[in-house]
């Protein structure tokens, strides 16, 4: 079974694009060096070369920028599956980390946040808000009485 390949974000298509230019360039000038009068077949060369550097170092960091963001959001999508299969869902999950691991709030935050808009997070921290309101005994039992 192959795994879900998700869409690269606006930073990784910039870079490839970028890529894309150097390599068009580098074949240009592949291509007028046919034509180039013997003194600047040297210079071409060179430049060719360092191309062909530059283009292996992007290809290598656009190839760990890939598998890193391919990683990162697999690891979202279980974090919220986990959250979503519990019986309080994400906020109760949440309010649950705020109040037993405030240490890992943040990043809690930044990867269950990851993509969302603001509005997205202002109604998550409403319904959280609410939860909250209703008391502890709504949300999850308080681990230190269990």
């Amino acid at each position: 079974m192959s795994e879900k390949i998700y869409p690269m974000n606006d930073h990784y298509k910039e870079g490839a694009a970028r890529l894309l230019k150097l390599i068009e360039a580098r074949d240009l000038v592949v291509k007028t060096l046919k034509i180039a009068p013997p003194e600047m077949i040297g210079t071409g060369q060179k430049m060719i070369a360092d191309a062909n550097r530059k283009i292996e170092e992007q290809e290598a960091a656009l190839a760990q920028e890939y598998e890193t963001y391919q990683v990162f959001c697999r690891e979202k999508e279980k974090l919220e599956t986990f959250m979503d299969g519990l019986e309080v869902g994400k906020e109760g999950a949440y309010i649950y980390i705020k109040r037993h691991l405030p240490d890992k709030l943040e990043i809690v935050e930044a990867v269950l946040f990851f993509g969302w808009n603001s509005e997205e997070i202002e109604a998550f921290y409403d319904r959280v808000a609410i939860l909250e309101a209703a008391g502890p005994e709504s949300i999850i039992a308080d681990s230190d009485n269990s």
